[in-house]
């Protein structure tokens, strides 16, 4: 996962693609999630909230390990948590109900 350089700090179209997918997975362990499911993510990777994502990405499989390997370390180092899984932080913290407001030119979420 080489998107970013030292002198570049914006994806491209592609990556950003990539990145909103992989974020989505972090978040739910779902691989192809609904459009709606997709918002938090589109934010997070700075792409406009009307730019439709692409459904034929698939994560390949160091793509889905890295997220896997960056949950356990989550869970690892936050001792209240040490003895829980990644689906119970998925569930528990990553798929907590939320708000998304647009303001004038800057978004927020809340």
């Amino acid at each position: 996962m080489e998107w970013l350089t030292e002198k570049d700090h914006q994806l491209n179209a592609a990556d950003q693609q990539q990145a909103v997918h992989l974020l989505a997975f972090l978040g739910s362990g779902a691989e192809q999630p609904a459009e709606y499911e997709m918002v938090l993510p589109k934010v997070l990777c700075g792409m406009p909230l009307e730019t439709p994502i692409a459904r034929d990405i698939i994560l390949g499989d160091q793509e889905r390990q890295q997220a896997e390997a960056l949950l356990q370390a989550v869970l690892e180092h936050w001792p209240p948590l040490n003895s829980s899984s990644i689906t119970a932080l998925r569930e528990t913290f990553c798929k907590d109900r939320g708000c998304c407001s647009i303001a004038t030119d800057n978004g927020y979420c809340r």
